[in-house]
């Protein structure tokens, strides 16, 4: 079954104008990467060679209006840096002149993901995808270089991280479109197909991006999806959004079918604050059936022309 959400919002970030070896595609990548993404209906923060105090100040207003029922996309386009195993994006300004220790001007002077995948992280949305189009390599450039790239990430609930290429390579700064970045260029073509959800695009990306490189750069992606996620909402039922604490117990079985109706957690209803879960099973022979919890052990039977009967949730893990 689909993870579904109620509203789904990015931060887009592209940075081309650096001090030192600037860049060609990294705006039009963010530019049009937010065109696709508001025909999809996200509501999307476009940020442009930004730096760093910019850069910090877009970050955390952005997170701070993340919700629990929303799908958060964070896309960053521009250099990017690995010291002591940790990941940095660089801004604008970032202008390292090697008198002193790199390791103390990156913390200084550039965005520490950790920062970012923490403080989203602990806004426990339903759904969250990082995509880090930045080059993956010690000497920061987007041309080709061997030398080990940003650290893998790993372990965050209900996320899927994208990096344009492989560990050990770095994203080339080449098109094969006229305008946009190798991995962008084939998102772009796969991002709007309503019939696949994104680890499926992610693939197709993949494999383009493997054939028009000779096997160079190869996007790289790690999971901790338990559901398919679509971007588009016609693969979405019309409301509601899975939480990553389902209720543990499973509620008052089917009158008419005898199944385990197993309500789930599907976000929060806007008018009285109150959870709203959703029944998976039985929906054939009963309909579309939500419920409100009280907050005291109580499920309250709903359908979409009201509330109807209440049942008892007795599970001391959903009290």
């Amino acid at each position: 079954m689909p993870t579904v959400y109620q509203r789904k919002r990015a931060l887009v970030i592209g940075i081309d104008n650096y001090r030192v070896e600037p860049l060609k595609y990294c705006v039009n990548d963010a530019q049009d990467l937010k065109k696709a993404l508001v025909a999809m209906d996200f509501e999307v923060t476009l940020i442009l060679n930004c730096d760093y105090c910019k850069f910090f100040n877009e970050v955390d207003q952005f997170i701070a209006q993340i919700t629990h029922s929303d799908l958060t996309l964070f896309y960053f386009a521009g250099h990017g840096k690995q010291m002591d195993e940790q990941n940095f994006l660089l801004p604008s300004n970032y202008d390292y002149d090697y008198r002193h220790s790199e390791s103390k001007y990156l913390s200084e002077n550039a965005v520490n993901v950790r920062y970012i995948t923490k403080a989203i992280d602990e806004k426990s949305c339903c759904v969250t995808i990082y995509m880090f189009d930045c080059c993956r390599n010690n000497v920061c450039t987007r041309s080709p270089d061997q030398k080990q790239g940003l650290s893998a990430i790993h372990g965050l609930p209900e996320t899927l991280v994208v990096f344009s290429c492989a560990p050990g390579k770095a994203a080339m700064d080449e098109t094969y479109n006229g305008r946009n970045g190798v991995f962008m260029g084939s998102l772009l073509q796969y991002i709007t197909e309503s019939h696949n959800h994104i680890e499926e695009l992610l693939r197709n990306v993949a494999r383009d991006v493997k054939n028009q490189t000779n096997g160079f750069q190869l996007p790289y992606r790690t999971s901790s999806f338990t559901d398919s996620v679509y971007l588009l909402n016609d693969k979405q039922e019309p409301f509601g959004v899975h939480s990553r604490r389902p209720l543990k117990c499973h509620g008052r079985p089917c009158d008419k079918c005898g199944h385990c109706r197993d309500w789930r957690q599907c976000g929060i209803d806007s008018s009285d604050g109150f959870p709203v879960y959703e029944k998976r099973a039985c929906v054939t022979c009963c309909g579309a059936k939500y419920a409100y919890h009280d907050g005291h052990g109580h499920l309250y039977d709903s359908v979409l022309n009201g509330f109807g009967s209440s049942s008892i949730c007795t599970c001391p893990d959903n009290v």
